[in-house]
């Protein structure tokens, strides 16, 4: 466990007193070592969308280390890890396939028969069916979206391991010892749990700007992440090493349109 506040390890974030369980202050910072410890989950979810580097380093290392037997990655991380692939195969499966039409057809206009205001409602109900492209990519055999899942998840792969080569050969050697890649690992997952703002693209038209956006708001969630190791005591390294990620997904993108461009290119005619 450490101090949300300054990264000083601790004991324990509790201690009893009389009987009464009291939050532990920092020997360092003397302030309360972990106040997310008395807050629900939503709360510090809500701290995660704020940006606060304190809610990180709760979920990072004072969250789940009382588990008595920890596995290698956590599943909430894991799980979180797997949605933001989706997620991020289908924004490449959406960017490929260009706009859809959502718009309803002429037939669904007023009328004062019954029968044809109902098949008017069928036929509309069936065309957004078939056109949604959130429903595409998630059928368990779709052929057309399985190569772009194995693509996302190589490419989220790749860019996990750049940056933890990266961010290993900065550490200097008087602090190798608090180095985990275990912990690194968690960080890169939670950073990306940003992605899970591509939610709304399943359900509603979205502009240009907005996975623009999203795609910030990733980056500036992985650094603060990997700002709360505790071997990373500024965002220059995290930066850098984002950077270095960045750049090695962009020539993995770029090599595999070169080698499959019929397997990342789904047709148009969706079924």
């Amino acid at each position: 466990m450490i101090c949300v506040e300054c990264g000083h390890e601790l004991e324990s974030t509790t201690h009893t007193h009389f009987g009464t369980t009291e939050l532990t202050r920092c020997d360092r910072c003397h302030e309360i070592s972990d106040p997310y410890v008395e807050f629900e989950l939503v709360i510090i979810c809500l701290d995660i969308v704020l940006q606060r580097v304190q809610a990180f380093r709760h979920l990072l290392f004072n969250r789940w280390t009382q588990d008595k037997q920890r596995p290698a990655l956590h599943p909430p991380f894991v799980v979180l890890s797997g949605i933001c692939v989706l997620l991020d195969a289908y924004m490449r499966w959406s960017a490929l396939c260009g706009p859809m039409d959502h718009t309803a057809p002429a037939s669904m206009g007023l009328s004062t028969d019954s029968n044809a205001t109902a098949n008017a409602t069928a036929n509309a109900s069936k065309t957004i069916d078939s056109t949604a492209p959130g429903f595409e990519l998630f059928r368990g055999c779709s052929v057309q979206a399985l190569p772009l899942v194995v693509h996302a998840f190589s490419d989220n792969i790749l860019h996990c391991v750049v940056v933890c080569m990266v961010v290993r050969s900065a550490v200097p050697r008087s602090q190798l010892h608090l180095f985990r890649y275990r912990e690194l690992i968690h960080a890169m997952m939670l950073g990306s749990s940003a992605k899970l703002a591509y939610l709304v693209a399943l359900i509603w038209e979205y502009p240009t700007e907005y996975e623009l956006l999203v795609e910030l708001f990733v980056l500036s969630s992985t650094v603060l992440a990997l700002s709360a190791l505790r071997v990373c005591h500024s965002s220059i390294v995290p930066g850098l090493s984002l950077a270095v990620g960045c750049l090695a997904r962009a020539g993995f993108s770029h090599a595999s349109r070169l080698l499959w461009p019929n397997q990342l290119a789904p047709s148009k005619v969706l079924v």
